[in-house]
């Protein structure tokens, strides 16, 4: 990684922490997680927080020796390293929970149905910090704010009924990705996934299961495309048999937000039946799109009307 001025190796940046100690820090490990978090504080107006990125973070090995490259392996390492010490009343980290203590068989199981708070460590609610989105009255107001149609009302009228069939549709493909273990199968799917690829069945959002192995082979091997669309119908039904909420957190939280505009993007065409309406919300960047969503989580959180890492707020003290 190359250096600049904002960077820090491992024991710089406990130096750091530890001489401004009476800076409240919140590190996170990317750029995203870092504005995400900005929208929330400044919402509940904790302005004072320094959130840090383990992206800048730098020369990281662990116990044995061995260089720690990941971004979530850094957040851990630092909170361990400040457990105990008169500075981690200020200071807390933040990373992904992934798919960690979900009971994954023939149902899905979430173990924790809460925030893991370990030390001045606490893991998202979900999969990442997208799947606080994963709500239809923050995508409501969202979709609303971005989507510069004259068919908005209606089409959100049809996505009312389809948003729990999204979710269970992208929490398939996410646990498809996950199978296959690649981590680049998640970034395969979700750029696979397109709103011509969606159909409306018996009120159900549905994948057009031909029409995606060919986008997938358009971007893959024959060979991995089929055995994603196998493992992705395995899984559906499983999905299928298991609790919304559960699915919702357990969903990978990029390829859930590139499934649910898929299928409102649908939604749009089903009213009018007119491609450039659809293409004027598929211009909206993605990063344009999470940010909407933030800005609307952040207002929802602080009249306590979805869920949000509260557990973050009481270890800096706000309450």
């Amino acid at each position: 990684m190359q250096r600049n001025r904002f960077s820090y190796n491992q024991n710089e940046y406990l130096i750091i922490v530890s001489k401004f100690s009476k800076t409240k820090r919140l590190l996170v490990e990317g750029r995203d997680d870092k504005k995400f978090f900005k929208i929330l504080f400044n919402q509940f107006k904790f302005d004072n927080v320094k959130i840090d990125t383990a992206e800048n973070l730098i020369d990281f090995k662990d116990n044995n020796g061995n260089i720690i490259k990941k971004n979530r392996q850094k957040v851990e390492t630092i909170c361990n390293s400040l457990n105990n010490k008169s500075c981690n009343d200020n200071f807390v980290g933040f990373v992904d929970r992934e798919f960690d203590e979900f009971d994954i068989n023939t149902t899905i199981y979430d173990k924790l149905i809460s925030h893991k708070v370990k030390g001045r460590l606490v893991c998202s609610r979900g999969h990442s910090i997208e799947n606080y989105f994963f709500d239809f009255y923050i995508l409501c107001e969202s979709l609303r704010d971005l989507c510069d149609t004259e068919y908005f009302f209606e089409a959100l009228n049809i996505f009312s009924n389809l948003i729990e069939s999204t979710l269970r549709l992208a929490c398939a493909a996410s646990l498809a990705g996950k199978e296959i273990g690649d981590q680049g199968n998640f970034s395969l799917i979700k750029g696979s996934i397109k709103w011509e690829l969606i159909e409306i069945r018996d009120s159900k959002a549905i994948l057009l299961i031909d029409k995606w192995q060919k986008s997938l082979e358009s971007k893959t091997n024959e060979g991995l495309a089929k055995k994603i669309i196998e493992r992705y119908q395995y899984w559906l039904e499983i999905v299928y048999s298991s609790n919304l909420d559960d699915v919702r957190w357990i969903c990978h939280g990029h390829i859930g937000i590139a499934v649910i505009w898929a299928v409102y993007s649908f939604c749009v065409y089903d009213i009018c039946r007119d491609d450039k309406e659809v293409s004027r919300i598929l211009s909206i960047r993605e990063n344009n799109r999470t940010h909407a969503c933030a800005s609307w989580w952040a207002r929802k959180a602080i009249g306590n009307h979805c869920d949000y890492p509260r557990e973050i707020f009481k270890l800096l003290g706000f309450i």
